[in-house]
C-alpha cells in the first residue's frame, strides 16, 4: 500500500485510503480491513493482491508459517532466517523473522527472540520498525515487522542515484528514531549500515533490536554475538561490557562516513599488507578453501591491524575521499568518528541538528 510518506517533523496526521496493491494499483480494500488494523497500519504496510503475490513467490525452504505465505529469503543469520511473506486474509506484505528449527528448542535462542520482541513492543516510532505480529508457541518462533521494499541504506544507496542531501534526510530520520531509543532508556548496540532500512517512500528507519540492552542493566541478548568491527567505538573495542549511547552515536558517524566516501575512515593500508604477507606461501585454488584453511588466522591478521587503528589512529578527513563535499558537511562527519569520545557529538540529537542546521542553511 502505497500512501504519502510524513514530513520531516512527523506533524501530519494520517489519513486512510483505500488499500491497493503496490505492484498493479488494483484495490484490495476488501482484504486490507479483514482484522480492523487498517487504519492502524495505514502508514507502515504495503499490500499485494493475490495474483501479484503468487508471481513474486520464490522457490524457497518453506512455503507457509501460520497465516503467512513464504515469498522469498532477504536475509539469513546463525539463529534465524528473514522472510519476506504475504499475509493471506489480509494482503498485507511483511518481513518475518523465524528462529531456525535446528536452534529453535534451545532456551537461550527462545529468550533472545522474546527479549527482541518485547524491546520493539516498548519502541513505538514512525523512525524504528513496526512489530505487527508474532508468535512464540508450539514449536513456531517468529514475528513479523513491516515489509522495507527498498532494502538497507547501503544498498539503496548503491542502487539508486541518491543524492547528498537525501543521504542527510535519511541520517536525521535515522538520529530522531536512534534519539528515541536513548530517551527510552535503551542503547542499540549494533547500529550499522544493514540495520538502517528504507521504505517504500525514501524514508529511513532502524532496525533489529537483537542486541539492545537497556542502561545500567545486565545484557539479556547476543552478548556473545560478534559484532562488526568497523562499527564499534574505540571504548567498545577496549571493554566489550561498555555500554553508552555514545557508541551508537559513533556507529552512525562511521556509517555517514562510508556512505559519503564509500571508504572507512581508518588506516587499512596496513591491514591489506599485513593479510598479503599472510597469505604468501598458502595453498588453496578458491576463496571458499582459503577461508575454509585458514579462516581463525585470517581473521585475526586481519582484525588485529584494523583494531589498532581504530584505538589509535587519527581518522582520514572524508574530504581525502570527497573533496567535493560541502566543508560544512564534511566537519560534521569528521567530528562523529572522532577517536577521543570526548570529541564527538554528545548525542543522537546533537548530531541530528547539526545536520538539520546544514540542510536549512
Amino acid at each position: 500500500m502505497t500512501f504519502k510518506e510524513n514530513p520531516p517533523d512527523n506533524t501530519s496526521v494520517a489519513v486512510v485510503r483505500n488499500p491497493y496493491c503496490y505492484s498493479c494499483s488494483q484495490e484490495v480494500a476488501a482484504h486490507a480491513y479483514a482484522d480492523g488494523r487498517a487504519e492502524e497500519l495505514a502508514d507502515i504496510v504495503l499490500y499485494l493482491c493475490g495474483t501479484c503475490a503468487a508471481q513474486q513467490q520464490k522457490k524457497v525452504d518453506i512455503n507457509h508459517i501460520g497465516e503467512y505465505r513464504i515469498l522469498e529469503i532477504l536475509g539469513r543469520g546463525g539463529m534465524s532466517v528473514v522472510y519476506k511473506a504475504w499475509h493471506e486474509p489480509t494482503c498485507r506484505v511483511v518481513a518475518l523473522k523465524r528462529i531456525v528449527p535446528e536452534v529453535a528448542a534451545y532456551k537461550r535462542a527462545q529468550e533472545v527472540f522474546q527479549h527482541e520482541i518485547d524491546v520493539m513492543q516498548d519502541l513505538i516510532h514512525p523512525c524504528i520498525i513496526h512489530l505487527i505480529d508474532h508468535k512464540i508457541a508450539e514449536h513456531q518462533f517468529y514475528f513479523v515487522y513491516e515489509y522495507m521494499s527498498k532494502g538497507d541504506l547501503h544498498s539503496y544507496a548503491h542502487r539508486s542515484n541518491v543524492s547528498t542531501t537525501d543521504i542527510c534526510r535519511i541520517f536525521c530520520q535515522i538520529l530522531e528514531g536512534l534519539d528515541y531509543v536513548h530517551k527510552k532508556g535503551y542503547v542499540h548496540r549494533d547500529v550499522k549500515l544493514k540495520n538502517m532500512l528504507i521504505t517504500e517512500g525514501g524514508k529511513g528507519k532502524l532496525s533489529d533490536f537483537t542486541l539492545a540492552q537497556k542502561l545500567h542493566e545486565p545484557g539479556m541478548a547476543g552478548s556473545d554475538v560478534k559484532r562488526a568491527i568497523f562499527f564499534l567505538a574505540p571504548e567498545e573495542i577496549r571493554d566489550p561490557k561498555y555500554v553508552n549511547p555514545s557508541a551508537d552515536v559513533y556507529a552512525v558517524g562511521v556509517s555517514m562516513y562510508y556512505i559519503l566516501s564509500g571508504r572507512s575512515p581508518f588506516h587499512v593500508s596496513k591491514s591489506k599488507k599485513t593479510i598479503e604477507n599472510f597469505l604468501k606461501g598458502k595453498k588453496f585454488e578458491t576463496p571458499s578453501e582459503m577461508v575454509s584453511k585458514y579462516g581463525k588466522e585470517l581473521e585475526s591478521a586481519f582484525f588485529d591491524p584494523i583494531r589498532e587503528s581504530i584505538l589509535e589512529d587519527d581518522r582520514i578527513p572524508i574530504q581525502h575521499y570527497r573533496k567535493d563535499l560541502p566543508s560544512e558537511l564534511a566537519c560534521i562527519v569528521d567530528k562523529s568518528v572522532m577517536r577521543n569520545e570526548r570529541e564527538r557529538f554528545k548525542s543522537a540529537q546533537e548530531l541530528r541538528d547539526a545536520l538539520m542546521t546544514y540542510l536549512t542553511s
